[in-house]
């Protein structure tokens, strides 16, 4: 899953991720500047977690993601931020 979710991050020509294992022993995609912080869980072979927080946001927002084909779809929103 982590391949693929590589591969949607490089389809959609956005910036390269730092990439960190978490705690659960899956692997985190992160963006950050201090206008915002964007990532992508992968919480087991079969969950992916997108989280965000923008600037004009005050709690953020966390969704789960049922596809790599849908994830594929929020990426796409994320273009005007993270733009390679």
């Amino acid at each position: 899953l982590g391949s693929r979710v590589l591969s949607a991050i490089r389809d959609a020509k956005l910036t390269p991720p730092n990439i960190f294992p978490t705690e659960e022993g899956g692997l985190s995609f992160e963006w950050a500047t201090g206008e915002y912080v964007l990532s992508v869980e992968l919480e087991s072979p079969s969950t992916i977690i997108v989280y965000s927080l923008m600037p004009d946001d005050t709690s953020g927002s966390e969704v789960v993601i049922a596809t790599v084909d849908d994830l594929h779809e929020k990426l796409q929103t994320w273009k005007g931020v993270l733009c390679a």
